[in-house]
């Protein structure tokens, strides 16, 4: 905790000092010296938490950038050892991180737990964060290196711990949890019981009236889970100690070896249907269980008969509230009853 405290001090009195300077470097001597330094703002003493934070990525000391984790997120993972462990083999050989930048902070944002819908901060700080690894051509799957490792730092604070300023992160980009995934350069065979529930529309039945095409409507009457349903559905996992995860988080088993909770469960919305985010959200939150949402790229907003899909708006406000967002593709041919609906291929 010392080793931080010094570290933090120093970057903080470079920043301060180096405010100074830019300030000052084209006016005359002013007539009488400040006597001290300026108070660094919130965003020079956030930046120099998350500079912290990655130089202990770059030199692999996990038990060092675990001391910077505000305990909410501490507690998001199995253990200390668990957390090393799994960064240790996501970020080695060609993933190995060599460098990182930071952009400038955004203060007074709201951070809600992708993990745990019940863990929020009301008011914290999102610092841009990109890292620099070893070889990003050799990452797989391809186009992983734009998603992981351009990813936001996000900090709470200021509390009252000096070691850290006052500021301990609660998001941590690209050692998060539920970070996109890297390929390990030798993959091996795990298994899991892991039940997967895919919803797609939770809400009343559709209206026949409401639609062109009788495919149409038994598509989506088929597809309806009731809200009393999904209610009973959901307290029935919670009465039998399921504990929901991300899709990522079982990722982070399968590929790292991240040890998963007793009884796990994945819960799934796909589509991206306006009505997951009115029936089935307050439900889940309640409970206290996370979901991974599957959004159409090519049906963002489109409506058809009573359905509508969110709007980006919406897609963006829930992503930058935790809630995990994977897209999936669709194709652009007519479903057999002729309505304008695509078809959908996950």
């Amino acid at each position: 905790m010392q080793r931080i405290r010094g570290r933090l001090r120093i970057w903080t009195l470079g920043l301060a000092t180096a405010t100074g300077l830019l300030a000052c470097g084209n006016l005359p001597p002013p007539r009488h010296q400040p006597t001290s330094a300026p108070t660094p703002s919130p965003g020079d003493s956030t930046v120099a938490v998350a500079r912290v934070f990655l130089q202990d990525m770059v030199d692999r000391d996990y038990p060092a950038q675990r001391q910077l984790l505000a305990p909410i997120e501490r507690a998001a993972w199995p253990s200390p050892a668990a957390r090393s462990a799994m960064l240790a083999a996501k970020f080695s050989g060609p993933s190995h991180v060599v460098g990182f930048s930071l952009g400038r902070p955004a203060v007074g944002m709201e951070w809600a737990s992708p993990e745990n819908p019940r863990v929020h901060v009301a008011s914290a700080t999102e610092v841009p964060a990109a890292v620099t690894v070893s070889r990003p051509a050799a990452l797989a799957p391809p186009g992983v290196a734009a998603l992981c490792l351009h990813t936001d730092l996000v900090l709470e604070g200021p509390g009252s711990l000096p070691a850290t300023a006052g500021y301990l992160v609660v998001g941590e980009g690209p050692a998060a949890v539920e970070a996109p995934v890297i390929a390990p350069a030798a993959l091996q065979l795990r298994t899991a019981s892991a039940p997967i529930l895919m919803y797609h529309l939770v809400g009343p039945y559709p209206d026949r009236s409401q639609y062109a095409s009788q495919y149409s409507y038994e598509l989506d009457y088929g597809l309806t889970v009731p809200p009393d349903q999904f209610s009973a559905e959901t307290q029935y996992l919670v009465a039998n100690g399921s504990q929901a995860i991300t899709i990522y988080r079982l990722a982070d088993y399968l590929l790292y070896d991240l040890p998963l909770p007793s009884r796990p469960v994945v819960i799934t919305f796909d589509d991206g249907f306006a009505n997951e985010c009115q029936y089935a959200l307050p439900v889940l939150e309640a409970d206290g269980l996370t979901a991974t949402f599957f959004p159409c790229s090519g049906l963002i907003g489109v409506r058809n008969g009573e359905e509508e899909c969110m709007p980006a708006a919406k897609v963006r406000s829930l992503s930058r509230m935790g809630s995990p967002f994977r897209t999936t593709p669709t194709t652009t041919a007519r479903s057999s009853g002729g309505s304008p609906w695509p078809r959908f291929r996950n």
